[in-house]
């Protein structure tokens, strides 16, 4: 259960208690995972603090913060000569006085302006260009190795904080419609199949996971959610491989649930990839992982206990590991319970909203 706003009641001053209110900013127009879990953060954490959302005009997170009915102000963020953006920023600060400025990726933070008295977070989902934080009072990595980089390019190490993501718990109940919804979508009962979800883009490899398909029997099929620029290249390459009939691409989705209930194992073939929040979210649905061995899948996933892991960029291996699991019910379950107890100790709603709570305590 999440703690109430009381509960994180936080003392300032000469023994004045107020409430803490946090300017949280996003400058992106799409939607993505950091856009995602921006989203997820800020509806929840909402229950616990005062949040001020600042996001860009006409985004895709503004018409999700309008969906959800949460109050926000906007900016243009636009290019380098955007001076207006910098100056709303300021009379934000100044109209709702807030303790603290997030910025999100370096968009939101190359507008925030440097000589505001709010402290500033710089919280940080890949490996940024560090020019854009100069003036920040402390830099969050959502990995490990994220801050070990940040402490490798000059900054200093006791203004660096890791922090990682969280996922939201789904009820057992969630698989219920699995046999009607693989109908709707033409994936046969008794088919094995590999999820995955996210942008359509060399990095994340979902043409290594289609070459994978090919390399297994009839009955594997994959079903991708997701948009990007990559989409006509996968696109021939099933047809080329005359794989229509066994890869189900879906679009964007902003519940992936529906596609959840189907699926057997969740896929993440990322070339590149800093964390993984859909791993979080494989542990958080009880669906076991086969991943690549990226920075990220590999800081978070203990091979052959919460996951397992094949080499980047091997779509043999790929299909090796794959094949493995599906065939091993042991192994499966296990995955699912140790995915299960990992997603609870680190990785819950509530246990990472208690650690940003007390960081932002610590920082005032």
């Amino acid at each position: 259960m999440l703690a109430t706003r009381k509960q994180y009641q936080v003392e300032f001053g000469a023994g004045k208690l107020e409430e803490l209110k946090i300017l949280q900013i996003i400058g992106s127009s799409g939607s993505g995972g950091a856009e995602k879990f921006y989203l997820k953060f800020i509806e929840s954490i909402r229950s616990v603090c005062k949040i001020v959302p600042l996001v860009r005009s006409g985004s895709w997170v503004a018409s999700q913060l309008d969906a959800a009915r949460i109050p926000y102000n906007t900016a243009s963020f636009g290019g380098y000569f955007d001076c207006k953006t910098r100056i709303k920023i300021s009379q934000i600060i100044e109209e709702e006085q807030p303790h603290i400025a997030q910025t999100w990726m370096s968009r939101a933070s190359r507008h925030m302006p440097k000589d505001s008295n709010v402290k500033w977070i710089g919280r940080l989902g890949g490996y940024y260009d560090l020019k854009y934080y100069k003036g920040a009072d402390m830099l969050v990595g959502n990995t490990k190795d994220i801050c070990a980089y940040l402490v490798r390019n000059g900054w200093p190490e006791e203004q660096v904080s890791y922090l990682p993501n969280f996922a939201i718990k789904s009820p057992e109940i969630f698989k219920a419609d699995r046999v009607k919804n693989r109908q709707k979508m033409g994936i046969p009962e008794d088919a094995i199949l590999l999820f995955s979800a996210g942008r359509f883009h060399k990095n994340k490899g979902y043409d290594l996971a289609v070459k994978a398909i090919a390399k297994l029997p009839q009955e594997f099929h994959l079903l991708v959610a997701g948009e990007g620029p990559e989409k006509k290249s996968l696109l021939s390459d099933i047809k080329r491989l005359s794989l229509q009939s066994r890869v189900h691409i879906y679009g964007w989705a902003d519940d992936i649930t529906p596609y959840v209930q189907v699926a057997d194992i969740w896929l993440v073939p990322s070339r590149i990839e800093p964390l993984g929040n859909v791993i979080l979210e494989s542990w958080a649905y009880g669906i076991p992982i086969v991943a690549s061995d990226a920075v990220g899948p590999r800081f978070l996933i203990e091979n052959g206990s919460t996951g397992l892991l094949f080499r980047n960029g091997d779509c043999v291996d790929l299909a090796t590991e794959v094949k493995k699991l599906s065939t091993d019910p042991v192994l499966m379950n296990m995955l699912i319970q140790n995915g299960k107890k990992r997603f609870s100790e680190d990785f819950s709603r509530e246990r990472v909203l208690e650690k940003w709570v007390k960081f932002y305590k610590n920082l005032l």
